[in-house]
């Protein structure tokens, strides 16, 4: 039998892990788009989806047996993925959370290739932002709220709104429990810092840098303002980048952040 829990609680399930926690409470306190589901087995015991429709990020924890993992499959081949795809979510990755899961993934996601990534997880753990000067004039910063985002004359204006659309469950969520940092040279956004899976106590992190402006310095002060606007408000942010995404890792580190886990995802398309 399949469940749909409608009132997903943080308790709900013990999804491992403080990454976890922060995407199941994001979910949970309805700033983050997300569904959980119970899929009972044999004697039992159950398997659980969470789909974090934030990142398009599939979490399955629970009990392994052929009912769960056939029910499971159906269930994402069918309402999920032309759910997803309708969306926009076409690339997903998939954290299985034990070693029996993973070994059920080609039953999980049949007929669909899916490549292993690395994914390295930070935590800033210090009680003070550190600051950077970038290393081009005229740079300034400025907070991302609703009266900034109802500027039009800013370039690249329709990325930092895409950016929080894609991850928030509404604008009016952003508005009320979001917050960010730009970067601006003269009448252009250059680089965009927005605060992902917002709860009470932390936070995740989302930042993109114009390709001609990086290297340059700019996303590791803007990343820098961000945190401090996140001690401001007692929030503990976490920074989430590819094992191969040398340039992330570096600037998390310049910053303060400390490597608090890595793990193994897999990654794939939901249109083939």
């Amino acid at each position: 039998m399949i469940e749909e829990i409608s009132q997903i609680h943080v308790d709900s399930i013990r999804f491992p892990g403080r990454q976890l926690e922060m995407v199941l409470t994001s979910i949970a306190e309805g700033n983050t788009n997300g569904r959980l589901w119970r899929i009972a087995g044999a004697d039992e015991s159950a398997l659980y989806l969470l789909w974090d429709q934030g990142n398009n990020v599939f979490y399955i924890a629970g009990d392994v047996d052929m009912t769960t993992v056939q029910a499971t499959a159906a269930l994402i081949q069918s309402e999920i993925r032309e759910s997803a795809i309708q969306r926009g979510r076409v690339y997903f990755k998939v954290n299985t959370l034990s070693t029996a899961l993973t070994a059920a993934i080609p039953d999980l996601f049949p007929q669909i290739h899916l490549h292993e990534m690395n994914k390295l997880f930070y935590r800033f753990e210090q009680t003070a932002a550190p600051r950077f000067s970038a290393a081009v004039d005229g740079v300034r910063y400025q907070r991302i709220d609703a009266d900034f985002l109802a500027q039009a004359t800013y370039e690249n204006i329709d990325a930092v709104k895409a950016e929080t659309a894609w991850m928030w469950a509404s604008s009016a969520a952003f508005h009320a429990h979001g917050f960010g940092y730009v970067a601006v040279k003269e009448d252009t956004i250059v680089c965009w810092c927005t605060a992902e899976y917002v709860s009470e106590r932390m936070c995740g992190i989302g930042i993109e840098t114009v390709p001609e402006f990086q290297n340059k310095g700019i996303a590791t002060a803007t990343a820098a303002h961000f945190v401090d606007e996140c001690l401001r408000r007692r929030i503990v942010p976490h920074w989430e980048c590819d094992g191969q995404n040398v340039g992330s890792m570096r600037v998390a580190e310049k910053v303060g952040f400390s490597l608090h886990s890595e793990i193994v995802v897999w990654g794939g398309r939901l249109d083939r």
